[in-house]
């Protein structure tokens, strides 16, 4: 093979590798362990607002982080290790019900949410997308189950979300809510960008 034939193998071949990638811009790039957007790990309440603008809602609440336990019931999997009082801010697109959030401790982002098509990943890995595809470039992530609600009649958990925590990447997942009962989740709710090696903070749980 000429040395013109090689090198024109490998100009097709790194054109194909740049069809492959997603080209997404910086306003809507999901960052593993770094960013959502324009909004980063870290940043002050005031620099997001100079960024972002006012948020159409703010709130505050108490989250979680968990970590695995040894007990078997898979209601039980994972133990309390950190609770934190947040300032919650989240954007909201005129028509949409999705929302960008910014949950901030000490005056500082300590994790960022996102449910609105169009922030992707560089591998354009986006709330789109399945959780499938997320398992190709991520792998071993940590699993909680989640109380959507709780049927106070019957006194059980009616509706159950789980969390996909890919703790090394600083990248988590929320997964579509499902029935009790068990069946599969369909698909990618929120993605969550969090300090790489910490786990995910969470809201409403059924593990105390």
């Amino acid at each position: 093979m000429t040395d013109m034939k090689v090198l024109l193998l490998i100009g097709l071949l790194l054109m194909s590798i740049r069809a492959q990638a997603k080209t997404v811009a910086p306003a809507f790039l999901i960052v593993p362990g770094q960013s959502i957007g324009k909004i980063k790990l870290g940043d002050s309440r005031d620099e997001v607002h100079k960024k972002m603008g006012k948020p159409q809602f703010t709130s505050t609440g108490k989250v979680a982080a968990y970590q695995k336990s040894s007990k078997p019931n898979p209601e039980e999997s994972r133990k309390k290790v950190k609770e934190r009082d947040v300032v919650i801010d989240e954007w909201q697109p005129p028509k949409a019900i999705p929302r960008l959030t910014a949950l901030f401790y000490a005056g500082r982002v300590i994790q960022i949410q996102v449910a609105l098509s169009g922030y992707a990943t560089r591998q354009g890995l986006s709330v789109n997308s399945s959780l499938r595809q997320f398992s190709k470039r991520y792998k071993n992530p940590e699993i909680a189950i989640l109380l959507i609600y709780y049927n106070e009649r019957l006194n059980e958990p009616d509706f159950l979300q789980q969390s996909w925590d890919y703790v090394p990447h600083g990248l988590a997942l929320f997964t579509d809510v499902y029935g009790f009962q068990g069946s599969d989740p369909e698909g990618v709710d929120t993605i969550i960008v969090h300090e790489r090696n910490r786990s995910v903070f969470t809201g409403s749980s059924v593990l105390n």
